[in-house]
């Protein structure tokens, strides 16, 4: 009774005013009942079960506050996501409660959408960032710095540093991504989950400024078609279009096709941390499946493996089956902890923790080093017992170490030698450390959300040194070390022109030329426009990745509209297509350009920007199209762009364009 109003929310105050507005349905009272708990379970007996449940917060009841569905505990802060806010909460020494509390960020889940479509579990990441994600719930909100990000109708990755600064969406256009994971190799994962049009979940591999295609409305289309008044069911751009699937020439250009498919019911992601249950399962990643019943239900495991400049499935198979799991992941003690929800999907108190572990190991001295060594104080340790920890086999014990020795005086030397490692994963961890040098000097602990940190303000000497090394660093012979030390400069005090981009957007290995054309664009380094352009050229549209990092170049490259249309004048087809894409990004109505260009797939994706944007002040442009609409062919989805603009824009002209169309017996 109120999807009309639901879709057109777009701050939680619209959610509230529509929440008291059917108060007749749903007392105020209602939503306040219940509040979300966070349990802590202590005191492991003999038999391996917790002899000790207690609350460690709770009062998370408000109106619009949704379910509590990610946490995660770094250092002695605890980070709860639970819409509209991601709170920080602090452990009190004396006690095993929460002493304080406080929103870090707000503006969450401003429609209601679909059950779960939620905040969902943070982790730490390379960078010493928190990362996390959204569904399309969709979020509207202002960071700290003042920069506004409206996104109500999609899901979304997004990062921020510990206490919550510099917030910003990474990654767009999912539906519902249930967590995200990090490899040993800084690649960001996540599985979003399908919508039950005939679709399947499909296996993302995140990339900075790319779009998955996903809006809330697809789901209206289809599942709610009749709520928002439509007897017959529309055909829908998610499956007509085949957005959803793996790389086709009918999807959009604008989106980045996923990876692989893989379960139904994605819920909880992890990626197994190198040492614990079980050796066969390095290098996979895990995800829960749950279907509401225990025996279609389990974990899968699957790896992934480079394909161009993106990822595919490499294989997969099922991990532990028979079990209602809604969650994953590894504890310290090298066993593998999954949330049994017991069956069903209404709310109930009969879930429990399962943990597993091999009856036989070969590893249990190194997973006894891991618990040993995570529960040591690392501020304690010298700067050279962490620079020996980042070749540790656990990949959270060189993580933490990495980013505590980030905060040495040291650290910049380590960081250094590291880089020249022959481990190549070490290697990786000196790059990393290097980056967040280079950023903000060190990483931030969370414990500086709560007192003036002790840490003195980085120099931009120190920052700069960082960065000469990581530019030392571009000519590495490891794809790895080049890909993520200009991944780092994008971020550093350096300036674009003065970097190799020559060399490094026209690389050998193409995940090198994407994170070089992304770094390019972050940093205006417009000299190099011409080595975009180039790289477009060769990838002929083959490789969405690459084709997504030329726009990422060219968006940050060229600033004005003129600029961008000058570049529209090349006769390349690719880098015409890139030029459509930037304008799209920005909502530029002079897309309208392009809808008459000689290639087909151009003058689509221009007539996608003006109908899926609803760039008003061109739709006449589009809708005139339909004159000379014998002269091409047309998908049918793409004459019904044509058609919806001609009524959008309305008229006697226009009722005669559709009415001939309608007459037309040869259409498909």
């Amino acid at each position: 009774y109120w999807y009309h109003e639901d879709l057109a929310n777009s701050t939680n105050a619209d959610r509230r005013k529509m929440l008291e507005k059917w108060s007749s349905k749903k007392p105020a009272d209602w939503y306040s009942k219940e509040s979300e708990k966070i349990r802590i379970l202590s005191q492991l007996t003999a038999d391996g079960t917790f002899a000790k449940s207690s609350i460690y917060a709770e009062g998370f009841n408000e109106m619009l506050d949704g379910t509590g569905s990610g946490i995660l505990v770094y250092g002695d802060t605890v980070y709860f996501e639970c819409i509209p806010n991601i709170w920080v909460l602090r452990d009190s020494p004396a006690e095993n409660k929460s002493q304080e509390k406080k929103v870090l960020q707000d503006g969450f889940g401003v429609r209601v959408s679909l059950s779960g479509h939620e905040l969902s579990g943070s982790v730490v990441g390379y960078d010493g960032r928190i990362w996390g994600s959204v569904g399309d719930r969709g979020f509207n909100l202002t960071n700290r710095e003042g920069k506004k990000y409206n996104y109500k109708n999609k899901g979304a990755v997004f990062r921020f540093d510990p206490d919550g600064s510099n917030f910003e969406v990474i990654h767009s256009g999912l539906r519902n991504p249930k967590e995200i994971a990090f490899d040993e190799w800084g690649n960001l994962i996540s599985v979003d989950n399908n919508s039950d049009q005939g679709d399947e979940a499909r296996i993302v591999y995140i990339v900075e400024g790319a779009d998955s295609g996903w809006e809330m409305e697809h789901q209206a289309m289809h599942t709610f078609h009749r709520e928002i008044g439509l007897e017959i069911r529309p055909p829908s751009r998610w499956m007509t279009e085949r957005m959803w699937e793996l790389q086709n020439a009918q999807q959009p250009a604008y989106i980045i096709p996923p990876s692989g498919y893989i379960c139904a019911g994605p819920s909880g992601l992890t990626y197994h941390p190198g040492v614990g249950f079980l050796d066969s399962e390095k290098g996979f990643f895990h995800v829960c499946d749950y279907r509401g019943a225990t025996p279609a239900s389990g974990v899968w495991s699957f790896k992934l493996e480079p394909q161009g400049a993106g990822m595919k499935l490499a294989e997969s198979h099922q991990l532990i089956w028979g079990i209602a799991a809604t969650d994953v992941d590894y504890d310290w003690k090298g066993r593998v902890l999954v949330s049994d929800f017991i069956g069903g999907y209404e709310s109930h108190e009969d879930g429990r923790i399962i943990a597993l572990e091999p009856t036989q190991s070969k590893n249990t001295e190194a997973v006894v080093a891991v618990e040993k060594t995570i529960n040591s104080d690392f501020g304690k340790k010298s700067s050279n017992e962490l620079a020996q920890l980042l070749a540790h086999a656990d990949k959270r014990v060189r993580l933490y170490a990495q980013l505590e020795l980030s905060r040495r005086s040291d650290a910049l030397d380590l960081f250094t030698k590291a880089t020249q490692s022959s481990n190549p994963i070490e290697r990786l961890h000196g790059v990393w450390g290097l980056g967040i040098i280079a950023r903000r000097g060190s990483a931030m602990s969370p414990s500086e959300n709560w007192k003036k940190s002790e840490q003195p303000a980085a120099t931009l000497e120190v920052r700069t040194q960082a960065s000469k090394v990581l530019i030392s660093l571009l000519s590495h012979n490891d794809l790895e070390v080049r890909a993520n030390a200009i991944r780092a400069l994008s971020e550093a005090p350096v300036v674009g022109n003065d970097l190799p981009f020559t060399q490094l957007i026209l690389d050998s290995s193409p995940k090198v030329r994407a994170m070089a054309s992304i770094a390019a664009g972050r940093l205006g380094a417009d000299k190099f426009l011409s080595e975009v352009c180039q790289m477009l050229k060769e990838n002929a549209d083959k490789d969405p990745v690459l084709r997504h990092a030329g726009v990422m170049a060219i968006d940050g490259m060229c600033k004005s509209s003129e600029a961008l249309l000058d570049l529209g004048k090349n006769e390349n087809d690719s880098i015409r297509l890139a030029v459509v894409l930037v304008q799209r990004r920005r909502s530029d109505v002079n897309v309208t350009q392009f809808i008459h260009d000689k290639s087909p797939v151009v003058a689509d994706e221009a007539i996608r920007a003006v109908y899926d944007l609803s760039l008003d002040a061109v739709r006449p442009n589009v809708a005139a199209l339909l004159d000379s609409y014998q002269e091409r062919e047309w998908t049918p989805f793409m004459l019904r762009r044509l058609i919806h603009n001609a009524y959008r824009v309305g008229g006697v002209e226009n009722a005669k364009r559709v009415t001939t169309i309608a007459l037309d017996k040869k259409l498909p």
